[in-house]
């Protein structure tokens, strides 16, 4: 009888001690230890501005035209979208029940996106920078009249994204994302947040 208490307390121990090991490995810091600067110090030059150039749109009772490009409203009865090639970009036009929504513009190796207003009129700006397997590990987002309003870097492992850094227009921190994967099957299971001065922010579990 001693000793079956003996082995089950032994067990009990075992078992606490790899749950505590097992704990502390997956234990989130609450402050970075990492030395992240505060302020944008990366090669990319990122640009305070950048030339906008709106679309030239023609409505007509039946067809419209973007850039001299000819849709007719009846190709958008069962669809609200239709792509075709604009030069070496790609042109995605969305109607809904009759009416011009919104244009988006996209460099075919992703390094550019622009959203127009139904008038043709410049919405927004993304711009970017893209890796071997296309992962955009630099992305700046700017408004109709092409002024920065923020932008991000990212790094990855391939194709997974392992860490997120955003900044504002100053080109000041704002956040820190890091993001941790299945090492067997390589989902994601975890997004860990810190704020600008790196600390714990929020982690969501997947």
């Amino acid at each position: 009888m001693k000793k079956t208490v003996c082995l089950l307390c032994i067990l009990l121990t075992v078992l606490s001690l790899a749950a505590c090991a097992k704990q502390k490995e997956s234990a989130v810091p609450e402050k970075l230890k990492e030395e992240i600067p505060n302020a944008y110090v990366g090669d990319v030059d990122v640009q305070q501005t950048v030339k906008t150039k709106d679309l030239e749109i023609i409505r007509k009772d039946s067809i419209f035209y973007v850039n001299d490009i000819e849709f007719t409203f009846r190709e958008f009865e069962d669809t609200e979208k239709l792509s075709t090639n604009m030069g070496e970009d790609m042109l995605d036009v969305y109607v809904k029940d009759g009416e011009l929504q919104k244009y988006v513009v996209t460099a075919i190796d992703g390094t550019a996106v622009t959203t127009y207003h139904a008038d043709g009129t410049t919405a927004s700006v993304l711009k970017a920078e893209v890796d071997e397997y296309g992962n955009q590990t630099y992305v700046a987002h700017y408004d109709g009249a092409g002024k920065l309003k923020d932008f991000y870097t990212a790094a990855f492992e391939k194709m997974n994204l392992t860490e997120k850094r955003e900044y504002n227009a100053a080109m000041d921190l704002v956040s820190v994302t890091k993001y941790e994967y299945d090492k067997k099957s390589g989902k994601l299971i975890k997004e860990i947040t810190y704020d600008a001065a790196l600390e714990l922010k929020d982690v969501k579990e997947y």
